[in-house]
């Protein structure tokens, strides 16, 4: 072995013969393995729900819909409906705390909440909800309640030696991150619709009941001739940048003063050696081919390098779409591909008919993405309810498709991971096939649009989306057909103004 290893186990061992096979030339100096003691935090914060009245709950609210005061007590009600009273206290114990009935001596009252809620047989309620997270406030840093069940290693490790017992990082995250730690399991008359992201109290803070664990491990670069820390968190199972800057400036210094002298021979043969690795690595990405299984944490990584990656095009299928994953972090990634030409097409929804929608995007969301823009400005981000689809699948240009079980834009997959496994196919025929698939769902929901709507800039968009996605022969000859129709409706400036943008992709109708 050539480093000191303080304090370790084979984990640590792995991690860092791992590192070493991944960069030739370096030489570890040491390691330790250390900890740092956390907070378990409470947060509260609210949910707005639909909840479908049930089948009791609407009886009840015709009961008392008929003013006959005779009726309105639990008794009575109970009586009504053949049941017991103690059945009906929970139903109206439940209406009574979002005020769809009141309580007045012993007699219930329909309110107007309740009587808007007897006409649409649902009724928008808050829910207060509790997430629990695990805060170390030295980098301020948060995890799931999950990394509690994992169990710890028997060795024992050394506090951390720069533990002040004060965050160095003052910013604490939104809620909106913080939430996505949390689990909620709505009832099966439920769906929700918002959430709202406010503290409605202060946090509570319980103490340290535990300590999180990482790896610290010095490097020497020979052929750089740089010294650096590499620090792994085992929660996460990821380096951490933060920890390591923080490292590098606190004991860089110290630690280039220990680096053992190599001769010339020695320097050489290791710069050789890391020539030769990059060579390989060259070679082997320009001839990626076949199929490559992901899993756990790589997924979420491949579906973020897709913005990297694109050049022309993203179409993205996921029967669901979120606030929570679709967030600012991703949005400002949307925008930024946008930038650079790329156009990204949406397409989600799994129910046959929309109105079957339990899990809507919100509003807001669908209007963020909508206003994305690319540098000649015009939308960039397309979104479309296609309906009656579980696929979850990428094309990147007609580089890669990405297939699987990971729902892309209503799961995070970076904190409470599940299992998850995803492929990336680089054969052309399936790329293709499942391009003309996906490219059909879009063009059929683009000319349902055009035809439906009764916004002339919206028409203009969604006619640009369809000479984007194909310009040669679907796109064209569905174009065609939704310009007959708009010439039944009457839509002259529709049509020439459509033209106009027809015409800049080499596409020309005769109507």
């Amino acid at each position: 072995m050539l480093w000191n290893q303080t304090i370790g186990n084979g984990s640590s061992e792995k991690i860092i013969n791992h590192f070493l096979e991944e960069n030739e030339g370096i030489v570890v100096l040491d390691s330790v393995d250390w900890e740092i003691p956390c907070d378990i935090l409470t947060i509260p914060f609210d949910v707005k729900r639909i909840h479908d009245l049930s089948f009791i709950e609407l009886h009840i609210c015709r009961i008392l819909n008929t003013m006959m005061q005779r009726f309105q007590t639990k008794v009575a009600i109970a009586d009504i409906l053949q049941t017991s009273s103690v059945f009906v206290e929970h139903y109206l114990s439940f209406m009574v705390q979002n005020r769809l009935v009141e309580l007045s001596s012993d007699t219930y009252h329909l309110t107007t909440k309740g009587l808007t809620a007897l006409s649409k047989g649902q009724v928008t309620i808050t829910d207060r909800h509790y997430a629990t997270v695990i805060y170390e406030k030295q980098f301020n840093t948060y995890y799931p309640p999950s990394i509690m069940e994992s169990g710890t290693d028997d060795n024992e490790v050394v506090p951390f030696r720069h533990l002040n017992g004060s965050s160095i990082h003052t910013e604490n995250p939104p809620l909106r991150e913080l939430f996505s730690m949390a689990t909620i399991q709505p009832d099966m008359n439920t769906k929700f619709s918002e959430i709202v992201f406010e503290e409605v109290e202060e946090r509570s803070v319980e103490p340290a009941q535990f300590s999180l664990r990482f790896l610290e491990f010095w490097v020497y670069d020979t052929v750089a001739s740089k010294v650096f820390c590499r620090v792994w968190d085992y929660q996460r199972e990821e380096f951490r940048p933060d920890i390591e800057a923080f490292l590098n400036e606190k004991d860089g210094v110290e630690r280039t003063s220990q680096v053992p002298s190599y001769s010339p021979i020695t320097i050489e043969i290791f710069q050789q050696a890391k020539s030769a690795q990059k060579s390989k690595r060259t070679q082997g990405a320009s001839k990626t081919s076949g199929t490559v299984l992901l899993r756990g944490r790589q997924i979420r990584e491949a579906f973020l390098t897709t913005f990297k990656d694109a050049k022309h095009r993203i179409l993205i299928i996921s029967p669901w779409m979120t606030d929570q994953v679709v967030d600012d972090e991703l949005i400002n990634l949307f925008k930024a591909t946008a930038k650079r030409g790329v156009t990204i097409h949406i397409g989600w929804g799994i129910a046959k008919i929309k109105k079957q929608e339990d899990r809507l995007p919100s509003d807001d969301l669908l209007l963020k993405l909508a206003k994305i823009k690319n540098a000649e400005g015009h939308q960039a981000v397309f979104v479309h309810w296609i309906g009656n689809h579980h696929n979850k699948e990428i094309v990147v240009d007609d580089k890669y498709l990405l297939l699987g079980s990971y729902n892309w834009l209503s799961y995070r997959g970076d904190y409470q991971l599940r299992n998850e496994s995803v492929c990336k196919v680089f054969e052309e025929e399936p790329i293709l096939e499942t391009t003309k698939l996906i490219e059909s769902e879009f063009v059929k929901s683009i000319s349902r649009d055009i035809l439906n709507g009764d916004d002339l800039q919206q028409c203009l968009n969604l006619t640009r989306e369809l000479c984007i996605l194909d310009n040669k022969a679907l796109g064209s000859k569905v174009l065609e057909k939704t310009i007959k129709q708009l010439a039944k409706d009457e839509k002259r400036q529709w049509i020439d103004e459509m033209h106009s943008v027809m015409d800049g992709y080499g596409i020309f109708s005769e109507i």
